[in-house]
């Protein structure tokens, strides 16, 4: 570290143990003075506009008995790319180890009512700043005349105000790395920095974390800033970001598969806090269980972020919307008042998420979901397991999905009679369990088809008709051939199949056709369809059929689907076919 004597203004470089000294915070103004200037004493420096800072800085420094000070403007040599990206990660450590800290406020009057101007200074919505504020015990605020103004401690309400910054963190009194990734990250929402770059580097030390700087990279950097945080952390607060209304798709969008997000958050604007009373908090042990998520495990890797853990399957009357379906919810945290005591427990937030392949997700692009859960209530959760979640718009993986995914969709189906002399009778087949559950969408009841040819895709369903009778079916894809088939069996009459369905087929296993119980995967040519014969009420007998065929239809979310068909047996000619 490279610090300024107080006296005489030359610098002296200090390895490991140093002397105590002051540090200036500032905001560039005009011409400051650089290394070099500073290091060949050239003829202008003093008609520099940022030497009067120097000056000032070392005089006060002298007068509180302090023989060094480091000012940012001259005891870096930029030109130096290493010290420059030794001097970026060390930072916070250097102010947080400073004896004193000054705050110099180019714009704050002299004269007027402190409460009224403080607010306005460019000081308070500089990036670099912030951790300027947070890092020393012992700050100093000077105004353009450098006339002391308070201290932080004395200006502590009007600094919590200010900036939204609990004070017993600005403080010291708690730690800032009990505050979530999230709650630090709106700190820093809407601070600028001169280069892109910076809105990432002057967070560094808040989050604890190292980087090499590549000035030129642009909003790269807080990439690489958040994949640093994820590598050392698995608070997952880091995903609890959303755009302004106007960049989103509400969540009753009709075509809500075509929709996504980023995983990622693009600048610390995108965790803007509109209430600076409500906290976002890690999740607490009641709410982590209910979500499984406590202490989950996640790594980014080229495919995406790879997390496990488990979803909550939600209606959208779990998160307060009076609409129709389910959605795979992700928790992240929960929020509450800031005035809440501790260890009182808030509502659950997360980001819902749309399956677009075999345990391969993409965010939705809607705001964060806080769930309006009714005490005592009790939420579906899938199996924990592993599975990856999209981080950014790729040309192999779009986020927005232009065509029908590549499965086979099953629909609820409502079938009624449209033809015959008899009085119309209604069957509904109500899709049930699927495995292996990591190729199974259960919010849009899709079959996501594998490259493995011979991996067996089981769902099973019922039959309900018109008189009450249920009839268990189950259903198994054949995709061995390039046209996906469908063959139908009883629950009674097939029970050695239906017995490995429900107790071997575990939903995270996956189970091939050779692995079948009798001489089905023998067949070699695919069922182009299949039929059974139900008995109901009254001794009615009826042949069900299904097959799939091929969607014509670009807004559909697959490219095939299951269709149903129900006919009287026994001569009668009524025909009862599928609405799709």
């Amino acid at each position: 570290m490279r610090l300024l004597n107080t006296q005489t203004l030359a610098f002296k470089q200090f390895f490991g143990r140093r002397p105590p000294y002051a540090i200036l915070s500032h905001t560039w103004d005009g011409e400051e003075v650089s290394h070099q200037d500073v290091r060949d004493q050239i003829p202008s420096l003093q008609s520099k506009q940022g030497y009067q800072k120097l000056q000032e800085s070392c005089r006060i420094a002298a007068e509180q008995r302090l023989e060094w000070a480091w000012v940012d403007t001259c005891c870096i040599d930029k030109t130096n790319n290493a010290e420059l990206t030794e001097s970026i990660n060390s930072m916070f450590r250097w102010y947080q180890q400073a004896a004193a800290c000054f705050v110099y406020l180019s714009d704050l009057p002299a004269t007027g009512e402190l409460k009224t101007n403080l607010p306005n200074c460019r000081w308070f919505r500089r990036g670099w700043t912030l951790q300027e504020l947070l890092a020393p015990e012992k700050v100093q605020f000077y105004d353009k005349d450098w006339d002391l103004r308070g201290t932080k401690d004395g200006l502590i309400v009007k600094l919590e105000s200010i900036t939204g910054i609990p004070a017993d963190i600005l403080t010291g009194h708690a730690s800032i790395r009990q505050i979530s990734i999230a709650d630090r990250m709106s700190w820093a929402a809407n601070r600028q920095t001169t280069r892109p770059e910076d809105v990432a580097y002057c967070l560094l030390g808040i989050f604890d974390v190292n980087l090499p700087m590549i000035y030129g990279e642009g909003e790269n950097a807080f990439r690489r800033l958040q994949e640093e945080i994820i590598r050392k952390s698995n608070d997952m607060t880091i995903f609890a970001w959303q755009k302004s209304n106007k960049h989103v798709t509400s969540l009753g969008s009709t075509t809500p598969h075509r929709s996504g997000s980023p995983l990622l958050a693009t600048s610390p604007d995108d965790f803007t806090r509109h209430n600076k009373n409500e906290t976002i908090s890690i999740l607490s042990i009641r709410n982590a269980a209910m979500s499984a998520s406590i202490n989950p495990e996640y790594i980014v890797t080229n495919k995406g972020l790879r997390i496990t853990s488990s979803l909550l399957r939600l209606t959208q009357e779990d998160i307060g919307e009076p609409d129709q379906g389910l959605h795979y919810f992700l928790g992240l945290g929960e929020i509450k008042p800031r005035s809440s005591p501790p260890g009182q427990r808030g509502r659950m937030m997360g980001i819902t998420l749309n399956k677009n392949g075999p345990d391969f997700f993409v965010r939705r692009n809607c705001p964060l979901r806080v769930l309006s859960e009714p005490e005592g209530s009790v939420l579906l959760t899938t199996c924990r397991r592993s599975f990856y979640i999209q981080l950014d718009d790729t040309a192999t993986q779009p986020l927005n999905i232009t065509s029908p995914v590549d499965a086979i969709a099953f629909p609820l189906q409502r079938l009624t009679t449209t033809t015959g002399p008899r009085a119309p009778e209604k069957i509904t087949v109500w899709p049930g369990r699927a495995r292996p559950e990591s190729h199974w969408d259960e919010t849009r009841r899709l079959f996501f088809r594998s490259n493995k040819r011979l991996l067996v895709l089981a769902i099973s369903a019922f039959a309900i008709f018109q008189d009450g009778t249920r009839v268990e079916l189950l259903m198994l894809v054949d995709q061995r051939a390039k046209r996906p088939a469908v063959q139908l069996f009883l629950q009674d009459k097939e029970a050695e199949l239906y017995e490995w369905f429900l107790r071997r087929m575990e939903a995270s296993d996956i189970h091939y056709w050779e692995q079948l119980p009798g001489e089905l995967w023998r067949n070699a040519s695919p069922w182009p369809g299949s039929q059974i014969e139900v008995v109901v009420g009254g001794g009615r007998r009826y042949v069900m059929s299904a097959w799939i065929q091929e969607t014509d239809d670009p807004e559909a979310a697959a490219l095939h689907q299951v269709v149903f068909r129900a006919e009287r047996a026994g001569g009668v000619t009524d025909e009862i076919w599928a609405k799709l």
